[in-house]
């Protein structure tokens, strides 16, 4: 089977190709999403990029909310539903590494290349970004030592006393870090959709078993009882749920039987859950039903099913969403600064913008650049061409 004059190999029957979930230019400064790699280039779906999209569209929209009523009935329900943003992230995370994964097939040592390259530069460069905008508004504060070593490290996810302290929000680097660092031995236990329901069964009783470990691990190390439970629900392990529900997802996508009126109902199915849930419940515990809902979405959008939802706009903040979720934390604190009245459309209006425009200049200054250098390194030392099936290698 053709697709995009690209062969694809017998074991993998990628969706079809349409105008949708092929790449386009998203503007002259976002053209040309492709890796210049000399002979050959991984290409992108468009519906990836939706999803994450709309995952930083959240979360921004449930940070902007704590900050305009923290306290507030509405602000909560805002605040916990637009935080499974991240949930969103990690689900579409392991849908794009499965493809990528299986696209270049050079490697583990290829595919930590390609990962560093593509998560360090920004955090790296977040960290003194942090430092500076907290020394200019508060001189008091700011992070250890030990704390930005950490977290340069990607071991800040190890204590409460680490985690999220050099870069607000940096908890889901370092559980995106341990996904990478455990994928190698997951995409090769994981070959089918069978092997997929039970690593989920697995990550659940994982998860569960973790909670309590991590209470207990959290009260050991002096935390603040007031932390104990956000430090257990960051961790990878309780997380964890939620990538294998993505690489499910990726066995669901690739598979050939599923009618575009299956995926249609898929699609609705996972909306209407996402609506009841935000309406019914503010309990982070309901992430695992908004991941399910999650991958259900990426099966409707990979069959080109509810198209409206996976447009030019929403791709384009889809693919600089990692340098937004950096820069969001930084200009909402500079903004929140200067006045306390901010009501929640004009701090939410003032954010995005700001945000999508430094995010813009980052991701073509470090993050496509440092994306290239990493592809070639990685074949570098592989010496060996990814198969040429479309895939995604931005995470």
């Amino acid at each position: 089977m053709a697709l995009d004059g690209l062969r694809t190999k017998k074991h993998i029957t990628p969706h079809r190709p349409t105008r949708r979930n092929l790449p386009f230019a998203l503007s002259p400064l976002l053209a040309s999403d492709k890796v210049a790699t000399g002979e050959w280039d991984v290409r992108r779906f468009a519906y990836i990029d939706a999803l994450r999209g709309y995952a930083i569209l959240s979360v921004v929209t449930a940070h902007v909310a704590l900050a305009v009523f923290p306290s507030d009935a509405i602000g909560q329900r805002l605040v916990q539903s637009g935080a499974r943003g991240v949930q969103l992230f990690f689900v579409t995370s392991a849908i794009a590494l499965m493809f990528a994964w299986h696209s270049h097939a050079n490697g583990t040592a290829a595919f930590f290349i390609r990962r560093l390259f593509r998560i360090a530069p920004m955090l790296w460069l977040a960290i003194p970004a942090t430092f500076a905008v907290g020394a200019a508004i508060d001189p008091s504060g700011g992070a250890t030592w030990d704390q930005i070593a950490a977290t340069a490290l990607f071991l800040h996810g190890l204590t409460p006393q680490w985690i999220n302290t050099a870069v607000a929000g940096s908890w889901t680097i370092a559980v995106e870090a341990t996904f990478y660092l455990l994928f190698p031995l997951i995409v090769v236990s994981v070959t089918s959709l069978k092997r997929a329901a039970v690593g989920l069964a697995l990550s659940f009783a994982v998860a569960a078993a973790g909670w309590f470990f991590l209470l207990s691990y959290a009260q050991a190390l002096g935390a603040e009882p007031s932390n104990w439970r956000s430090f257990a629900f960051t961790s990878f392990v309780v997380q964890s749920p939620c990538f294998m529900i993505g690489v499910g997802t990726y066995f669901l996508i690739i598979r050939s039987d599923i009618s575009d009126r299956m995926a249609m109902f898929a699609g609705i199915a996972a909306l209407l859950l996402i609506g009841a849930l935000c309406a019914v419940t503010t309990s982070s515990a309901a992430y695992i039903g908004f991941a399910f809902a999650f991958g259900a979405l990426a099966v409707a959008f990979s069959h080109d099913r509810l198209r409206m939802l996976v447009n030019r706009p929403i791709c384009a903040l889809g693919l600089i969403s990692y340098s937004a979720y950096f820069w969001h934390f930084l200009v909402l604190k500079v903004l929140s600064h200067f006045t306390s009245t901010w009501s929640f459309w004009a701090l939410f209006a003032a954010v995005l913008p700001v945000t999508i425009a430094l995010s813009a200049a980052t991701y073509a200054l470090v993050e496509k650049p440092m994306i290239a250098a990493g592809v070639r390194l990685a074949m570098a030392i592989s010496d060996r061409r990814p198969r040429d099936i479309p895939a995604q290698v931005r995470i």
